[in-house]
C-alpha cells in the first residue's frame, strides 16, 4: 500500500491512507473507509527508544511508540458495520551518532483497526517530513518536539486523516560540537488524538439533464462530506456554474446555464474541496438536444419504410432517432443526419401497434437524449378481408373487382401480389369497400395472390390469398370440319354496307386446353359471322360460321385471321393467323 501521510509532533498532522476490508465483502464494495470527521482518542500509549537511551554514550537506537485508540463510530462502507477502536505502533529506522536526524523515510506507523465481525487490514503510514526544531541557545534535533503543520493530503480511496501526538520531552541530543551524545527520552501524552476527514462524495444529481440553452437551472447534488467552500464543475465545454451553495454536509445546489451551442451528451459532475480533494460522478448529467417536431406526425398501422422528418436543435452526425420505445410497435430502420437541426427517420409500424401517441427521441453520439413528448401518433390501418369475384383467368381484360375490408379512405391505393396484374382504375365506395379494374396478362402464373390496401398515411393491410389467377384458355389450332363447303348466295348487308355477298356456311372446330363451359370464340375479321358455338371439352370447341369468301380471300391479312377464346372467368387468349380456307 502506498504511503501518503504527514507526521508532526505537538499539534502535528498525519494523513492516513485508505483501509481495505478483506472479510465480509471485497474492497470494491465501498468507496471510503470512513466518512465525515471521525475522531479517535489515544487511550494509552508509551514512547521511547530501543535500545534504551544511555546518557553520555554515543549509540544507535530506534524510536518506538505504541498505543490504543477509542474512536467514534466510523462507517466502513459495509451496511451496519463500524469501526470503534484500534491500536497503533510507530517505529523508526536506526538513527543516532553525532547530531543525526530522523528523516521522513525512516519513520513508519501502523494502525490496526478493531471492528466487530469484520477484519480490517492494517493501515500503514509514513512521515513525510523530518522531525526538526530549534530552541535557543542550543540547536537540538529531537525524536519529538514541535514541527510545522503542513496540512492534509489525499489517500487512495478518498478518506484522509490526521493524528496529533503531544510528546513530553524527556531528553535531547545536544549538538554544541563534535563528540555530542544522544541523551534523554520521550513519552506520549494521552491527550493525543487521531481524526479522519473525507473528500466530498456524490450520490446523485437532480435534475440529471438539461436541454441546450437552459439558463439558471438549480441542480441539486446529494452525497456526503460537503463543506462550505466546495465547488461544482461539469466536464466538457458549454456548462457555466453560476453559483454553488452548500446546504448541508449531504446536500448542495449548483446553479448552471447551458450554452445553446454546447455539444449534447453526458457529462461528469465533480465536487471539489481545496484541502481534501474531489469526487467525480461519471456520466451523472446530460446535455440534451432539443426535439421540437416531426412531419408527417402520423402513420397508419402496417406502414412500411416511411420517412419522417424530425426537427430540433443540437443534433450531431451519428444521431439515432426512436419513436416510442424499442419493441413498442414502431421500428426505426435507419436515421439520416441532415444538419444540426434536422434528421430523417425511416420507420415501419407494426400492424398491431397501439393506436396512441408516441414520444419522439433523438440520441446524439455523446448519449445526449432529446425528447418531444407525444409528438407522433399511430392511426388505424386498413384491412382486406375478401374480393368479389375472387378469381379471374389469365388474359382477362378490364375486370371490375370489389375489394372488401375496413378502414378504406378515398385515397386508398390497392395492389395485387405477383406479376401480371395491372390496375387501370380504383374507385372508393365506402370505408368497407373499394372497386378496382384490373387486367391479367396472358400466360400469368396461376394461383392465389395477395391483395393490399395502402392509405395515404402509409397504413396498410393485406389479405394473403384473397384473389386467384386461373389458367387462361390456350387455343392451338382452328380447322374446317365440313366435308364439302356450302356455297350459298345470301342477301345481307355486311358491316361495310355491301349486299348480295357470296358466303360459305361451314363447321369448324378449335382445339387447345383450359376451355370452360360457356367459353366464347370471336374472330378478328368482320367477314366471319358466328352462327352457333358448342363447348365439347376442356380441349375442344365447335362452331358453325358464315365466311364472306369474296372479301376474305381478297383482303384478309394475318391479323384478320386471328381467333380469340374467352372463358367465363374473363381469361382469354388470341391465336394469330388461325383461319385458313382451302378453295
Amino acid at each position: 500500500m502506498g504511503k501518503h501521510f504527514v507526521r508532526t509532533v505537538s499539534a502535528a498532522v498525519l494523513v492516513v491512507g485508505s483501509l481495505i476490508v478483506v472479510a465480509a465483502q471485497p474492497a470494491s464494495a465501498f468507496k471510503y473507509f470512513v466518512h465525515g470527521n471521525v475522531h479517535c482518542n489515544v487511550t494509552s500509549g508509551v514512547a521511547g527508544y530501543s535500545p534504551p537511551l544511555r546518557f553520555d554514550v554515543s549509540q544507535t537506537v530506534k524510536m518506538k511508540i505504541k498505543g490504543s485508540l477509542a474512536c467514534d463510530e466510523g462507517e466502513t462502507g459495509i451496511p451496519g458495520t463500524t469501526v470503534t477502536g484500534g491500536s497503533f505502533q510507530v517505529q523508526s529506522d536506526p538513527f543516532g551518532g553525532d547530531c543525526s536526524n530522523i528523516t521522513s523515510d525512516q519513520i513508519e506507523m501502523t494502525i490496526r483497526w478493531t471492528s466487530s465481525g469484520v477484519k480490517v487490514r492494517n493501515t500503514e503510514v509514513s512521515w513525510l517530513l523530518p522531525v526538526d526544531a530549534s530552541t535557543e541557545p542550543f540547536s537540538y534535533h529531537y525524536a519529538g518536539g514541535k514541527v510545522e503543520n503542513f496540512g492534509i493530503s489525499g489517500s487512495y480511496l478518498g478518506a484522509t486523516g490526521a493524528v496529533s501526538f503531544i510528546g513530553n520531552l524527556m531528553g535531547s541530543l545536544a549538538c554544541p560540537g563534535p563528540g555530542s551524545k544522544l541523551r534523554g527520552g520521550w513519552a506520549l501524552d494521552p491527550s493525543s488524538e487521531l481524526s479522519f476527514q473525507s473528500a466530498p462524495y456524490i450520490n446523485a444529481v437532480n435534475p440529471n439533464s438539461a436541454t441546450l440553452g437552459t439558463q439558471n437551472l438549480d441542480v441539486d447534488v446529494t452525497g456526503q462530506d460537503f463543506t462550505p467552500g466546495d465547488t461544482v464543475s461539469f466536464s466538457g465545454d458549454g456548462i457555466t456554474v453560476n453559483s454553488t451553495t452548500v446546504n448541508s454536509d449531504t446536500d448542495l445546489t449548483a446553479n448552471i446555464s447551458v450554452d445553446p451551442g454546447a455539444l449534447a451528451g453526458t457529462r461528469d459532475v465533480t465536487v471539489t474541496n481545496n484541502s481534501l480533494g474531489s469526487n467525480t460522478c461519471v456520466g451523472c448529467f446530460m446535455v440534451a438536444p432539443i426535439v421540437s417536431g416531426v412531419a408527417p406526425a402520423t402513420a397508419g398501422q402496417g406502414a412500411q419504410n416511411r420517412n419522417v422528418t424530425i426537427t430540433g436543435q443540437g443534433f450531431a452526425n451519428g444521431a439515432v432517432a426512436q419513436i416510442g420505445t424499442p419493441g413498442g410497435g414502431i421500428t426505426t430502420n435507419y436515421t439520416q443526419f441532415v444538419d444540426a437541426n434536422t434528421v430523417i427517420a425511416n420507420i415501419s409500424v407494426a400492424n398491431g401497434a397501439p393506436l396512441t401517441t408516441y414520444d419522439v427521441t433523438v440520441t446524439d453520439p455523446g448519449f445526449g437524449v432529446g425528447t418531444c413528448s407525444a409528438c407522433f401518433s399511430v392511426n388505424s390501418g386498413p384491412t382486406v378481408s375478401s374480393t368479389s369475384p375472387s378469381s379471374r383467368g389469365a388474359g382477362a381484360v378490364n375486370q371490375v373487382i370489389a375489394v372488401n375490408g375496413t378502414g378504406f379512405a378515398p385515397d386508398t391505393a390497392l395492389a395485387f401480389g405477383g406479376a401480371g396484374i395491372t390496375i387501370s382504375n380504383t374507385t372508393y365506395v365506402s370505408s368497407t369497400q373499394m372497386r378496382v379494374t384490373i387486367s391479367i396478362a396472358p400466360g400469368s402464373t396461376n394461383g392465389p395472390r395477395s391483395v393490399t390496401a395502402v392509405n395515404s398515411d402509409g397504413g396498410q393491410g393485406s389479405c394473403a390469398a384473397c384473389f386467384t389467377v386461373n389458367k387462361g384458355p390456350n387455343p392451338t389450332d382452328w380447322t374446317v370440319v365440313t366435308p364439302q363447303p356450302l356455297h350459298t348466295k345470301v342477301l345481307r348487308v355486311d358491316s361495310k354496307g355491301r349486299v348480295n355477298r357470296t358466303v360459305w356456311q361451314i363447321d369448324v372446330q378449335l382445339t387447345g386446353s383450359n376451355f370452360q363451359p360457356g367459353s366464347t370464340v370471336t374472330y378478328a375479321s368482320d367477314d366471319v359471322t358466328v352462327n352457333t358455338t358448342t363447348y365439347v371439352s376442356t380441349t375442344k370447341i365447335k362452331q358453325n360460321v358464315y365466311i364472306d369468301v369474296e372479301d376474305y380471300y381478297a383482303n384478309a391479312l394475318p391479323g384478320d385471321r386471328a381467333v380469340t377464346v374467352t372463358n367465363p372467368d374473363g381469361g382469354s387468349f388470341t391465336l394469330q393467323g388461325a383461319v385458313v380456307l382451302l378453295v
